[in-house]
């Protein structure tokens, strides 16, 4: 009898016992996604026009993937298809500059594919295009984004991404635009990696107006860039002359103005944030541009000249440091890539005391 009972305490036991493991393991089955959600690997294809494919590595780290600069070479796409989140393309430009863009299609999502060439552009001027292609609705997109044909409403959307010596990492949700009422699956809420501190850097781009940079598939090509790219960088983009003042005051210390907008301005408020020690800069234009409509920077035969056919940027600043009695001006004018116009707001808006 006793012996009995022992047996029954030693069945009702272990049953209680593999109920708590099973327990255990369903919650420990139910959390395995979010554990591989969170420190996923994915291996992805590199293309690199006239050369053979290569393979590459992203590891993603909650918010952010992270990956090797050079395993993506200059004029390289890869796209990446992780299991649980979105997907995207990295673009990596001649220049050497990055983006990365979503897999989906603005028109309705549809999943997007490189392509190279792309359909219908075998008769351009200048010869094929590589890009991105909806095969269900026809959209086309070059490589910068911007919509060559099809139904495709807007360039897909930018995932932001930074770049510190030879780390690339790229968030993984997309910047989508604030007037979609209902938001696509792939994007985010501003999560992620940003090149440029927050707060630190404004750019004064009127409405209607287009920004245009290096980028693209050959040395040399241009593209527009928009709001959501400029802010998955980083900067706060203002469209009117009180924007920007109402920004600035909030402690920006780099000033970037479209050409177009320097006539809206108050040169007397403009030299006075210079003055203040802020960076001021034009974009799509020239050195030229600065001393005309503000009196900023000394132009002479030496600095890139108005007229040019390709995308320019100047910057002018005075750098003071209270700490040792010291102050310089600084200014700079270049061809206009993204990636180096990334790195001359960074120095920019760095203190200038830290050497």
């Amino acid at each position: 009898m006793r012996r009995r009972r022992a047996w029954r305490w030693l069945g009702w036991g272990g049953v209680a016992v593999l109920s708590v493991i099973l327990a255990c393991g369903v919650v420990m089955f139910l959390q395995v996604p979010e554990r591989r959600v969170q420190a996923e690997t994915v291996t992805v294809v590199v293309h690199v026009h006239g050369e053979s494919d290569r393979r590459a590595l992203l590891v993603r780290h909650t918010d952010r993937w992270a990956g090797r600069m050079s395993d993506f070479p200059p004029g390289s796409v890869a796209h990446v298809w992780p299991r649980a989140s979105p997907g995207f393309f990295l673009v990596r430009d001649a220049d050497g500059s990055f983006r990365a863009l979503s897999d989906r299609s603005p028109h309705l999502g549809q999943l997007l594919e490189f392509r190279d060439p792309l359909p219908g552009t075998s008769n351009y001027a200048d010869g094929p295009r590589s890009g991105f292609y909806d095969p269900d609705a026809g959209s086309v997109y070059t490589l910068g984004g911007e919509p060559l044909q099809g139904p495709g409403p807007r360039p897909p959307d930018p995932f932001p991404l930074a770049v510190e010596g030879d780390r690339v990492e790229i968030a993984t949700r997309a910047l989508c635009p604030p007037y979609v009422s209902v938001r696509p699956t792939w994007c985010g809420s501003g999560e992620g990696p940003r090149a440029l501190a927050a707060g630190q850097t404004i750019v004064l781009l009127p409405a209607g107006a287009q920004l245009h940079v290096l980028g693209g598939p050959a040395i040399g090509a241009s593209r527009s860039v928009g709001d959501q790219e400029l802010r998955a960088w980083g900067a706060e983009v203002a469209h009117s002359a009180p924007e920007l003042e109402q920004q600035a005051a909030a402690g920006a210390r780099v000033l970037w103005l479209h050409q177009e907008a320097l006539s809206l301005l108050d040169p007397a408020w403009v030299r006075s944030q210079y003055e203040q020690g802020r960076a001021v800069g034009v974009l799509n234009g020239t050195m030229a541009d600065l001393n005309h409509w503000f009196g900023l920077g000394e132009n002479s035969p030496g600095w890139i000249q108005p007229g040019t056919s390709r995308p320019v940027f100047a910057l002018v600043q005075q750098r003071r440091c209270e700490e040792t009695n010291s102050s310089g001006l600084a200014q700079t004018s270049e061809w206009l890539s993204l990636g180096f116009w990334v790195a001359i707001s960074q120095r920019a808006a760095a203190d200038p005391c830290v050497t």
